[in-house]
């Protein structure tokens, strides 16, 4: 079954990690984009993100990474205790519900943002 697949340089996301990644930015990330972060939040992710949205590809640039990576960083932990985890590490047990979902996608963009970071190349989101 077809879904949407992050990548970056040679570093290969997991199967379908990044089919929660919209419903995440539309609706999950902003509560936890600060009053400080939002203005980059906005012009260096947001506005580039909603250009790129109509694509069958998106490309994650490093700046525009560095603008959520501290939200999706609060976000992931906010996964953990919703989902009754001892830590970010920790998999979920039984059935898989959104919050799982999202939590394998955030994890799986966290690590890709590390490759983005160092290479300097983006993180492409591709359907696959």
């Amino acid at each position: 079954m077809a879904g949407l697949h992050f990548s970056c340089d040679d570093w290969m996301g997991g199967d379908k990690s990044a089919n929660s990644l919209l419903d995440i930015i539309q609706k999950e990330l902003t509560a936890f984009v600060t009053e400080e972060e939002k203005p980059a939040w906005r012009k260096q992710f947001l506005a580039p993100f909603i250009r790129q949205s109509r694509f069958r590809q998106l490309k994650l640039k490093p700046e525009m990474m560095r603008a959520i990576v501290e939200p999706l960083l609060r976000y992931r932990d906010a996964l953990v205790q919703r989902l009754g985890l001892p830590d970010s590490d920790a998999d979920p047990t039984g059935d898989w519900g959104d919050d799982a979902w999202r939590l394998y996608c955030v994890r799986d963009l966290l690590c890709g943002n590390e490759v983005c970071q160092r290479t300097g190349k983006p993180i492409i989101i591709c359907f696959a």
